[in-house]
């Protein structure tokens, strides 16, 4: 029997019936070349805890017997052409360091998701949010922002005036913060600043 792998031509003997495998043993075709494997994972460290970013999945081999899609299994026969278009590896993870530390870490303000997350480090190296990490031995750091007072402070918030909010209830500057919360400043009416000034 004489079939094509990938437009080489190749000989078996015809002793039993024969299937894609066999024609693919013969050739001493990889396995590896059939399985589809995962892209690289990311290990690394976020406040002194182990975190890993998987990469994608990968796409396995396609198999084809005279045009026709096929298995390893396929049986085939005298002057079947075979073609193996071998696995495509996944994409490698990737990860910026605000994605990894905005994990939980997120307060809502005029719509807008802030991470609580300020002031990070990697490898003990101050940098922007915005760098990617990329390898296994990186340690990322964030200083928390756990109090109102100091997401103000932060991010340069006036408040004259204002009362402050979380999830729509007055707030005090001491108030802690926690994933999901919704932050509001909103100005003081008119009457209740008028009572405040009588009162002194």
């Amino acid at each position: 029997m004489q079939v094509t792998v990938n437009e080489k031509q190749i000989r078996l003997f015809n002793s039993k019936a024969l299937s894609v495998s066999d024609a693919l043993v013969l050739i001493g075709y990889s396995a590896r070349k059939l399985i589809a494997e995962r892209g690289e994972s990311i290990n690394y460290t976020l406040n002194g805890q182990k975190r890993t970013v998987l990469g994608d999945y990968g796409e396995a081999a396609t198999i084809y017997v005279n045009g026709r899609l096929a298995s390893l299994d396929t049986k085939i026969k005298n002057k079947d052409s075979i073609i193996i278009d071998p696995a495509i590896p996944g994409k490698a993870a990737g990860a910026l360091v605000k994605e990894v530390l905005n994990q939980n870490n997120v307060v809502y303000y005029r719509g807008e998701p802030i991470t609580l997350l300020t002031g990070f480090t990697v490898n003990g190296d101050r940098v922007e949010s915005d760098i990617a990490i990329k390898k296994w031995r990186h340690s990322c750091y964030g200083r928390k922002l756990k109090q109102y007072q100091i997401f103000i402070e932060w991010f340069e918030i006036s408040i004259d005036g204002f009362d402050l909010l979380i999830n729509g209830e007055s707030a005090r500057r001491s108030q802690s913060l926690k994933n999901g919360d919704t932050v509001e400043v909103k100005r003081i009416r008119m009457e209740r600043s008028y009572r405040r000034n009588k009162r002194t």
